[in-house]
């Protein structure tokens, strides 16, 4: 790292006021983080990010350094990462970790293992720093420019966004409050998250270089970086250089180009916003919730009344707000030609392998619902239940409590549905929770007996969750059903059966 005298580092940051500022607009946090590569980027981020945050403001720092294991010489640079970290003062954090690219291509792999560490590591409040620059950005725009990308996408590189901890790792630095406000990402919420957060992006490379050289730091040359053979090495050595030449501007207009369409998105965003909260299809049985299926159904007639560009923009959105996937283009038309289109009494299901598992679009009654497919096949079993126990069985869907009233729930464990049995008549009988078998009836209170198909028909319980409905039996008597009700000759205020 640099050994100049602080005064020679001072005249020497004065003449590069970008990068000056660009620290100066980093948001307030107890501790940052760098990303630390050890290539040029991230080693003039992390010497800036020491000079003008842990020096200048005294807050926390250290540095993620990420090993691959892709080069030969990755154990050379994990070990210069330390020694350069180690001379700064700076605690470093080291991973190994083994990229699997499993139909990927090795730079989307190995940025995903990346990511997969930040969030082994990262703090709420914590703010952690990429060493992404101006060409990085100009590069994604270009690159996805080629490929299509709808405004999102050419909007590039953002500057910040917060992403969300895995529950249960939440820390106590700072106040995530404190990040400053992020625009659409902060629908995450500030409990549970620490922001990205990239100082240098409207510097260009070049003025990097120049200020790393003057500063006389150390950096890795990853060899990989001049293969034609990825995609971005391709846009940096043969494109970019072109157009620069011809347009010395373009990194600016790129990025001006990038902005506009950030605008557009947010404002596409605002709207899909208000178009979810007119086109929200309520109330939602609580079967539907518990199933997993309650999140942002739509009505179909509210969703046609509005223009198809707003359609568009409203269903791109609600895969996100409802915590999907994007399925592709491909089964994305087929939402408007097979779903909103359909005969009232069609069941069309699109289909999809999801994030958390294979997703499913569905039609029920003139809405549109979204959610994972449920397995009951051979994972479900017979469950007895030992009444007053407080016994917690999962199921498929949710779990199922049982317990006597004057005991309450299990802390945590309200909310749900409930049925209420009467201990009397389930005295010496075996008490046991499965789905439905078929040709089963039920009587209600003052009520015939009816098929378990028509009453929950009756319920409104989408067709494709009736098979996943816990029921319970006492013996071989169908004693209740979440849902529908309990039975009459078991309706009871004593033994309790929670669903949440």
């Amino acid at each position: 790292m640099s050994v100049l005298t602080a005064d020679r580092i001072s005249s020497v940051i004065n003449k590069y006021p970008e990068c000056k500022h660009s620290f100066d607009a980093v948001p307030e946090s107890a501790a940052y983080v760098v990303a630390y590569s050890g290539g040029m980027d991230s080693t003039l981020l992390l010497w800036l990010a020491r000079w003008f945050l842990a020096e200048k403001k005294n807050r926390q720092l250290r540095a993620i350094h990420v090993n691959h294991g892709i080069n030969e010489r990755a154990d050379d640079w994990q070990n210069h990462c330390h020694d350069q970290a180690l001379a700064l003062g700076v605690d470093l954090v080291s991973y190994r970790r083994q990229v699997q690219i499993a139909g990927k291509g090795l730079e989307s792999a190995a940025r995903e293992v990346r990511y997969q560490v930040f969030q082994e590591e990262m703090k709420a409040g914590e703010v952690l720093l990429q060493g992404h620059h101006l060409n990085d950005l100009a590069e994604t725009v270009l690159f996805r420019c080629v490929k299509g990308a709808a405004v999102g996408g050419l909007a590039g590189i953002p500057e910040q966004r917060r992403v969300k901890l895995p529950a249960g790792r939440a820390g106590d630095v700072g106040d995530a409050g404190d990040v400053g406000d992020v625009g659409d990402v902060g629908d995450v919420g500030d409990a549970g998250a620490y922001l990205i957060y990239r100082p240098l992006l409207g510097v260009a490379r070049s003025v990097l270089h120049e200020l790393a050289c003057e500063l006389k730091l150390q950096w890795i040359e990853d060899d990989s970086n001049q293969s034609l053979n990825f995609d971005r090495n391709y846009l940096r050595h043969k494109v970019l250089p072109n157009i620069l030449q011809k347009w010395p501007g373009a990194l600016a207009g790129v990025a001006a180009s990038a902005q506009h369409c950030r605008d557009s998105e947010q404002l596409a965003l605002e709207v899909a916003r208000q178009d979810l909260k007119d086109c929200h299809l309520s109330p939602v049985h609580p079967v539907v919730t518990l199933s997993g299926w309650g999140e942002c159904p739509l009505s179909i007639e509210r969703v046609l009344s509005l223009s198809r560009v707003r359609q568009r923009n409203l269903l791109r959105y609600w895969f996100r707000a409802a915590g999907h996937t994007f399925p592709g283009n491909r089964q994305f038309a087929r939402i408007w030609s097979e779903m909103l289109q359909a005969d009232k009494d069609a069941r069309p299901v699109i289909v999809w392998r999801g994030r958390n598992g294979p997703g499913e679009i569905r039609v029920y009654q003139g809405g549109l619902y979204i959610g994972q497919q449920i397995t009951v096949g051979n994972r479900w079993q017979d469950a007895l239940l030992s009444v007053g126990s407080g016994q917690v069985v999962e199921l498929p869907a949710g779990c199922l409590q049982i317990y006597r009233q004057e005991d309450g729930p299990s802390p945590g464990r309200g909310g749900g549905m409930s049925l209420a049995l009467s201990a009397g008549r389930i005295s010496g009988q075996a008490l046991s929770v499965r789905f439905r078998r078929c040709g089963e009836k039920m009587k209600l209170t003052n009520r015939p007996a009816k098929p378990v198909k028509k009453l929950l028909q009756e319920n409104r319980i989408p067709y494709w969750l009736r098979d996943s409905v816990p029921c319970v039996y006492c013996g071989d008597s169908l004693a209740g059903i979440f849902g529908v009700g309990v039975a009459e000759q078991f309706i009871g205020e004593d033994i309790v059966l929670s669903w949440s």
